[in-house]
């Protein structure tokens, strides 16, 4: 999520306030320390102007992809 804020030109205050979370809140989250609500992600999706799909596929890791035996 930090990377896409920060691709939109929105500072952490002002997203903070824009999804009505503290910068605390929006920097664990962003950190991975926690996982928002559904309602904050639809509302950062909204704000961005970003699929919800994209946050799921950027939390991917390369380790993700392959099976092991």
């Amino acid at each position: 999520m930090k990377r896409i804020r920060e691709q939109s030109g929105i500072g952490r205050p002002e997203m903070a306030k824009r999804l009505s979370v503290t910068q605390s809140a929006l920097w664990k989250i962003e950190a991975g320390k926690t996982f928002p609500k559904r309602k904050t992600l639809d509302k950062f999706c909204e704000e961005t102007r970003t699929p919800l799909a994209r946050l799921y596929v950027e939390a991917l890791e390369p380790t993700d992809f392959f099976v092991s035996e």
